[in-house]
């Protein structure tokens, strides 16, 4: 039981990770235009956009 709770786990969380890498290079690839139409500046979309998937 404590195995398929760790795998299960591991599993949500590469899930999880791999979501957070795909999004942070979509917001990399907005335009100035977009990201102020979602509220967001230029220097935080760089921010975020180039944290390591890890990392919230």
């Amino acid at each position: 039981m404590i195995v398929s709770k760790y795998i299960y786990y591991l599993t949500h969380h590469i899930k999880y990770w791999h979501i957070r890498s795909k999004t942070r290079k979509q917001l990399l690839q907005l335009t100035t235009h977009e990201l102020k139409d979602v509220g967001i500046s230029k220097k935080t979309a760089l921010t975020e956009g180039n944290k390591p998937f890890w990392k919230t």
